[in-house]
């Protein structure tokens, strides 16, 4: 079959399955149609599936072509961990969120996990099957980011327009382990620690015009509805809807009233990239009164998780951090006795109840 583009520039060729498959970025000539330039490719279809041939991406493993096609063929599937774990078809590991198999110098798929270290955001589905995810670097300095492998795969796979599968985790032990396949998506920017990856719907499109601005409006917009929150809700406080990233981030004026007192740092790290700073509660949200500055700590996601789960708190009488013993041997180990940042105006310290509270209900 030949298929005729008005565009020479690199395009997407689509199976009868309507997943994307990214076609040849190879030097191929262009003809006279209808006095305009058409590019023609040659692509070859068997049964319902059209394959993925070594030429399309010459510099790729045919067995990352066929974990790439097998992604796309599963794209929003919630599967067992262990059909993303096969060894003899690896389309994620264990170890790292980021896989890039050894033998490439492309990364293969990005992985998202319950109350995982790292800032990621939850996806945003723009209604037409299209969606934009905001996924975290390898290691919390946006500085740092060419330091990691797997962040130069990423950073090669958005270079040479590859795309990535993306898989985020739905249940874990003591359930059965089960991940959502996202599906596959191209690599369009990285900012403060941030690559942004847009995915394909089913029928092939892609929204690429989709800015950090627009998820920061649609997030505050939602944030307005979400006052009446309750804390005894038995859902999971990270469900993948904008409900939950509401109250991760803190509501509005929360977070914007401890990003001015903390100086736009983080109060252990001193982060001070803001897309990845969280307003963290000392005491649990109940309500709006709970919403106190003072009732309120500024922190990079990764420290707000580990506050939230008690393996980090503050010592009231020296505004030290304590860090639990399961920390020891971790990159966190370093912040142990370290004195935190405080705000300028005393008044908007901490209250030294609150961190009490908090260490004692987790005996630290």
């Amino acid at each position: 079959m030949r298929v005729a583009f008005a565009h020479p520039a690199p395009i997407f060729l689509f199976s009868n399955r309507h997943y994307p498959l990214p076609c040849m970025f190879i030097q191929l000539s262009y003809m006279q149609f209808h006095s305009n330039q058409c590019l023609l490719v040659q692509i070859e279809t068997r049964g319902h599936f059209m394959q993925l041939d070594k030429a399309v991406y010459p510099n790729l493993e045919e067995s990352h072509l066929k974990r790439l096609q097998w992604a796309a063929d599963h794209a929003g599937e919630i599967v067992p961990w262990s059909e993303l774990n096969r060894k003899d078809f690896m389309i994620a590991m264990i170890p790292k969120g980021i896989y890039k198999p050894a033998e490439s110098k492309y990364a293969l798929s990005v992985k998202q996990i319950i109350n995982g270290p790292y800032a990621d955001r939850t996806p945003v589905d723009h209604g037409d099957g299209t969606w934009t995810y905001y996924y975290f670097q390898e290691g919390h300095e946006p500085s740092e980011r060419d330091k990691f492998a797997t962040n130069r795969g990423l950073l090669k796979c958005m270079e040479d327009k590859v795309p990535v599968a993306v898989v985020i985790q739905q249940t874990k032990k003591p359930q059965k382990v089960t991940y959502l396949v996202k599906g596959v998506g191209l690599i369009s920017e990285w900012k403060d620690g941030y690559f942004k990856i847009d995915g394909f719907s089913a029928q092939g499109k892609v929204n690429t015009a989709y800015t950090d601005g627009q998820y920061q409006t649609q997030l505050e917009g939602i944030d307005n509805k979400t006052e009446g929150y309750e804390p005894s809700s038995t859902e999971d406080g990270r469900e993948k809807t904008f409900q939950s990233i509401c109250k991760r981030r803190g509501q509005k004026r929360f977070r914007n009233s401890l990003i001015r007192a903390y100086g736009g740092a983080c109060a252990i790290t001193g982060t001070n990239v803001e897309s990845v700073l969280e307003a963290a509660h000392i005491t649990p949200y109940n309500g709006e009164e709970s919403n106190h500055i003072t009732n309120g700590i500024l922190l990079r996601a990764d420290i707000h998780t580990l506050w939230d789960l008690g393996l980090i708190a503050i010592d009231e009488s020296n505004f030290t951090v304590i860090v639990n013993d399961s920390l020891m041997g971790t990159v966190y180990e370093e912040l142990s006795t370290q004195k935190i940042k405080l705000p300028k105006d005393a008044s908007e310290w901490p209250s030294v109840k609150c961190l009490s509270y908090h260490r004692n209900e987790f005996d630290l």
